[in-house]
């Protein structure tokens, strides 16, 4: 698995072909050996492509997204599962698949409406529907066995881990041996921010989830961090901060001179970012002459914070235009069938400052997405009949032990991470999530003295 971690990050196209070709191989046998953990791992490394690779489109045999691999390989996997017998009860996840079914009524009714007055050919509403596919995975978890889960989540701990180390030497020593996207403002370069599930690999570190010896953990904790720190991103280190203090003293509530010294560091590390001349000091400066530019009458973008503030408001105010907007977004029509420019305010398109701004399905803020795509109807069944259940799903069930700080994870994600990433706007941020849904399950009950086993 190292050799496959290193050489997925070359950038040449001969490379990058060639490690999907493997991967996909790899996933293949292991499907037809019926050990899935590491097909999961692969499935996750195919949506985060861009991550590693900097790209998330491939032309070999025919052009194709590496997320549409990654769900052909979900489907064989799903096929892999539905040939064993129920591992777990799930009645407990009723609640959520109540909002899933709500939710995907209303892409079906919305759809409806695409196809009937908006004249949205059904290949677009295929295209947006893709990216919700994952969250069908709730059905099939009761399959799933949690020795198979845990060794998706060492994965993800170790994937992120190697990959946090390997961009910070590559910000450090100037360099550029990862295919990874790295912000750059001016003369001002960032190091690049690792894949989403780093910060579900920080949590788990944290909570003592697979090692409790000090030098294991802490030095993957403080790898972590340092590419975070590197990184300067506000919301991450924001969010990092809160993590932080919601494990060691609200999660693990027992008091001790060990959870003291760590926390007095990492005060100092807070301390220390806000008094000296650094990065992530003069983006928080930043963001407060931001604020102060949109107070302004005729407020402009100054800044990231600005910026999204802007592009989200300019956003709200095309769907209240229309009643049919303001219930069902503007569907699922695609960039490429618009007939005109909407929007002014948007990251610019990779292929060069002509090819002018995003206009829907924006990497920067997930509210942007779902309220356009979705409205305010379908994102209020979204956030409410399936974020919100879900992070109380885990708050209720794992009040104990190393899982019992994933609530936060979660949280996070809707209140923080949401304002300048768009991961939660797309169901493949489901798939891990989902799977650990699979540790509160009840085993099935002993039918005929005997328990179905299988090989994990």
């Amino acid at each position: 698995m190292n050799n496959i971690l290193f050489t997925i990050y070359g950038c040449d196209v001969y490379g990058i072909d060639m490690m999907e070709i493997i991967l996909i191989f790899i996933a293949l046998i292991q499907l037809m050996r019926n050990r899935i953990a590491s097909v999961v791992v692969i499935i996750l490394l195919f949506f985060e492509s861009f991550s590693f690779v900097g790209v998330n489109t491939s032309e070999f045999v025919i052009k194709h997204q590496y997320d549409d691999v990654g769900l052909l390989l979900l489907f064989l996997l799903v096929l892999v599962l539905l040939g064993r017998r129920a591992r777990a009860v799930d009645t407990s996840l009723r609640t959520i698949k109540r909002g899933v079914i709500m939710f995907f009524v209303f892409f079906l009714i919305s759809s409806s409406v695409d196809l009937m007055v908006n004249n949205v050919a059904v290949l677009s509403i295929i295209k947006v529907f893709r990216n919700w596919l994952c969250l069908g995975m709730l059905w099939f978890v009761k399959y799933l066995n949690t020795r198979e889960v845990e060794k998706v989540l060492k994965g993800i701990v170790v994937i992120s881990v190697v990959f946090s180390f390997l961009l910070s030497i590559e910000y450090l020593t100037e360099t550029s041996f990862t295919g990874a996207r790295r912000i750059t403002i001016g003369e001002s370069a960032r190091a690049s921010v690792p894949w989403i599930h780093t910060l579900l690999a920080y949590t788990l570190l944290l909570s003592n989830y697979f090692t409790r010896k000090g030098l294991i953990k802490w030095t993957g904790v403080a790898i972590i961090l340092t590419n975070m720190l590197l990184s300067a991103s506000r919301s991450y280190f924001v969010t990092y901060v809160v993590v932080t203090i919601v494990i060691l003293f609200i999660v693990d509530k027992k008091i001790s001179f060990k959870k003291m010294f760590y926390m007095t560091l990492a005060l100092l590390a807070v301390v220390v970012v806000f008094t000296t001349d650094n990065k992530l000091n003069k983006r928080f400066n930043d963001a407060q002459e931001d604020v102060t530019s949109l107070k302004r009458e005729n407020a402009t973008v100054e800044g990231n914070f600005s910026f999204r503030v802007l592009l989200l408001a300019e956003r709200m105010q095309y769907i209240n235009t229309k009643t049919q907007y303001v219930i069902f977004g503007i569907g699922s029509v695609q960039e490429s069938d618009l007939k005109q420019k909407l929007f002014r305010i948007g990251l610019r398109k990779r292929r060069g400052r002509s090819g002018g701004v995003t206009q829907i399905d924006t990497g920067d803020i997930a509210w942007a997405v779902l309220f356009l795509r979705f409205g305010y109807v379908g994102t209020a069944i979204y956030v409410f009949f399936i974020f919100v259940p879900a992070i109380w799903y885990f708050y209720r069930n794992i009040r104990g032990g190393p899982l019992s700080g994933f609530w936060i994870y979660l949280f996070v994600n809707l209140t923080m991470i949401s304002t300048t990433y768009s991961y939660i706007a797309s169901s493949f941020f489901w798939l891990v999530p989902i799977m650990m849904m699979r540790f509160v399950l009840p085993d099935r009950p002993i039918v005929n003295n005997s328990l179905t086993t299988q090989k994990s």
